[in-house]
């Protein structure tokens, strides 16, 4: 976010100078108007200050609807005291006239609409925003749920990080390991399910969306053991997968999509994939071995953890998961492997 940088790379050397040059008119104009009038340097320091902070914040941001109010309007300003042309009022209106007070009327309408709208009414929809993420860390979801409608029917310009920060919260805390909420709030999946899909049609490529909607799918087949959201969330997985083809967490991830629909032959696809995408990430590996041990082939999977042992030794306890390592070593303890198990634990306290 620096507006500078921004403004080079969408338009060149020349639009980047006529930026730059908005600042130093108005720095020129501020000394014109002290030339003028002695009288305005109170002023005139006022908007060089003014100058300089908004510079200095577009090297973090990027420029809105509401600085872009009050930058014009400086500009204005200094544009009528400092570059009037001789001969002109110097910016001064007469107040008497009908035009005059019609202009200014309108003025302040425009610009408490705009300060409303772009301001006001999204400071909104964050708080309410922001009230259900403390409520969802109280573990109180239907209150949260109430919050983040009144978020949604709040205007803001940052509607779509809204429903995914919520829709991510949500899902994370009422997660799998937590069977009772997912049952007890099990009706706001297919909001935030609506709402992700809207969203996404906005959007298609926000990756991170099509995550959400996934996953949700998914918390919805479990609570529900609806087959049709198993399927769809296998659909947006690989949708997710098409938009990012290398990257191995989406991978695991289908491959557990496909292990709950019980379709072993998709999601040894799927890991085999991983591997031969990054062959030296140990946890494809292991995770490899886990969904043979998942599907009840305890001989391959024992080969595939020995193999990943051989191959990557004490490296596995350093890059790959804890819950990974641990779920290894439950598996082979199952099929007698004491002595692999050990070694794979052993692992766990490096």
């Amino acid at each position: 976010h620096n507006v500078v940088i921004n403004t080079m790379a969408t338009q060149g050397v020349l639009g980047l100078l006529g930026y730059l040059g908005l600042f130093i008119a108005a720095w020129i104009g501020t000394v014109k108007m002290v030339q003028r009038d002695e009288g305005l340097w109170i002023l005139a320091w006022g908007i060089r200050f003014f100058l300089l902070a908004h510079f200095i914040h577009n090297l973090f941001v990027f420029e809105s609807t509401t600085s872009y109010l009050y930058f014009f309007t400086v500009l204005a300003c200094v544009d009528s005291l400092g570059y009037a042309k001789q001969g002109e009022p110097d910016g001064v209106w007469n107040f008497s006239s009908i035009t005059s007070k019609v202009v200014i009327a309108g003025m302040a309408a425009v610009l408490g609409f705009g300060v409303f709208r772009y301001t006001i009414s999204p400071a909104q929809a964050n708080m309410s925003a922001l009230q259900s993420l403390q409520l969802m860390a109280r573990e109180q979801f239907g209150e949260a749920l109430m919050a983040y409608t009144t978020a949604k029917e709040t205007y803001s310009q940052h509607q779509d990080d809204i429903v995914r920060e919520i829709s991510k919260n949500f899902i994370a805390r009422v997660n799998f390991r937590n069977p009772q909420l997912m049952q007890q709030f099990g009706g706001a999946y297919p909001v935030l399910i609506d709402d992700l899909k809207a969203k996404i049609e906005e959007q298609p490529l926000r990756l991170r969306s099509v995550l959400l909607l996934s996953n949700a799918y998914q918390q919805l087949a479990i609570i529900g053991e609806n087959d049709d959201a198993l399927n769809d969330a296998i659909v947006q997985m690989e949708h997710a997968l098409s938009l990012s083809p290398h990257r191995q967490q989406i991978m695991f991830d289908l491959s557990q999509l496909y292990l709950l629909k019980e379709d072993k032959e998709a999601g040894l696809a799927v890991l085999q994939k991983a591997i031969a995408v990054y062959e030296n990430i140990a946890e494809a590996h292991v995770r490899l071995g886990i969904f043979h041990a998942a599907v009840d082939e305890p001989e391959r999977a024992i080969a595939v953890f020995r193999a990943a042992y051989d191959q990557f030794g004490e490296g596995i306890g350093n890059k790959v998961r804890s819950d990974m390592v641990q779920l290894a070593v439950t598996e082979l303890a199952r099929f007698g492997e004491v002595e692999l198990a050990n070694q794979y634990q052993a692992l766990l306290s490096k």
